[in-house]
């Protein structure tokens, strides 16, 4: 696949799962992983060994330890929020985790599972990468399409490891670069490898919260004043949402546009500095444009 192609593919996701198909021998539905026939919210050896690959890769591939983090399966609401169909008592999620785990056990996977992340998702110790195993075991949607189990926990794999990577270095001293998503998807791939190269070069960076709202950030770039802001769009925002806020952040500080079928075009059309298909363009992208506004 055609990494320009990202952008026409609905989540980094789905991308980043058809260069595992590519590269690494990921299998695809059908073929070692297919359990759509099984029942709802249940899984098999099969899906145990798609998680396993997936946990080796990522070892290979960032270094250190992975964490199971079985949070959600272990909850209440992974059961509360599932369907009819998939509403089976916790002791019974329970049970088949037990057996999952048995089977990583024999496989000898070098793998811990703990829950003590549960209440910490987002604290992660330093050479741990947390994978929300449970959220996806007690999903239905996800349950159904073993494709989509390793889009998901792949995606998290390098969400985590991306932060984790970009926290080990010190805190820099220059302008800070603001990176969001107003459309509710803070912990998007792209802004964490962006975040990375921009830290890598000794510029300061601040993750936004979630679903910030275009018109308070506008406000507050007009009170604090970041060297510029990376935002991670859909076309439908940019089109019929948010097209003022847009306009009147870009008018006060270098606004660089990416995300889901944006295009320069419609960057052009609110006056930001650029929109790129790959989100994790933006990082190399916002580095050279600031470096052009510098020698100004």
């Amino acid at each position: 696949m055609d990494a320009r192609r990202v952008s026409q593919i609905s989540g980094v996701g789905e991308y980043v799962l058809e260069l595992l198909r590519q590269r690494h021998g990921f299998p695809s539905a059908g073929t070692g992983a297919d359990c759509t026939a099984a029942p709802a919210a249940s899984y098999g050896p099969e899906d145990v060994a798609l998680v396993l690959r997936l946990v080796r890769l990522a070892e290979r591939r960032f270094g250190g330890d992975v964490v199971l983090a079985a949070d959600h399966l272990w909850g209440k609401k992974a059961v509360r929020r599932a369907r009819p169909a998939t509403r089976l008592p916790l002791s019974v999620l329970r049970s088949r985790f037990a057996r999952a785990l048995a089977s990583l056990d024999e496989a000898g996977a070098t793998t811990t599972l703990t829950t003590a992340f549960a209440q910490h998702a987002d604290q992660a110790v330093v050479n741990r990468v947390i994978l929300p195993v449970g959220a996806v075991l007690a999903s239905e949607r996800l349950v159904r399409q073993p494709e989509r189990i390793g889009a998901y926990l792949y995606a998290n794999i390098c969400r985590q490891a991306l932060r984790v990577q970009a926290d080990r270095y010190p805190p820099a001293s220059g302008p800070v670069v603001w990176l969001g998503c107003p459309r509710g998807e803070l912990h998007d791939v792209g802004l964490h490898v962006a975040r990375l190269v921009l830290v890598r070069e000794g510029w300061s960076t601040r993750l936004l919260g979630q679903n910030c709202d275009l018109q308070t950030l506008a406000a507050a770039a007009r009170r604090s004043t970041p060297a510029a802001v990376l935002l991670s769009v859909s076309r439908s925002l940019i089109l019929h949402r948010q097209l003022g806020p847009l306009r009147e952040l870009a008018a006060q500080v270098p606004t660089v546009l990416g995300g889901p079928g944006v295009t320069l075009a419609d960057a052009e059309a609110i006056g930001a500095g650029a929109a790129l298909g790959r989100a994790d363009h933006l990082g190399a992208y916002l580095r050279d444009r600031l470096a052009q506004l510098d020698a100004r």
